[in-house]
């Protein structure tokens, strides 16, 4: 092969790869899907309770405590 020949093979080959990779990232970035998310805004109300003993509590003694929180939704 001649060298202009060469060149040209290069040149094409390296072009039609430009394109190529142009073509690939511009629809990398093109796809997608799109979903529509709909919420609702309400007022919530929470409310905690706690049963533990009442008394004197000493150290080193073991006690049991019962945590509760409630959600009440108002819609």
């Amino acid at each position: 092969m001649r060298k202009k020949q060469k060149a040209k093979l290069i040149a094409t080959i390296g072009a039609i790869g430009v394109a190529a990779l142009i073509a690939f990232t511009s629809a990398y970035f093109v796809d997608g899907d799109s979903a529509v998310n709909t919420f609702k805004i309400g007022h919530n109300v929470s409310s905690i309770e706690e049963n533990f003993p009442s008394g004197k509590f000493e150290p080193g003694k073991t006690y049991t405590k019962e945590v509760r929180v409630k959600n009440k939704d108002s819609s």
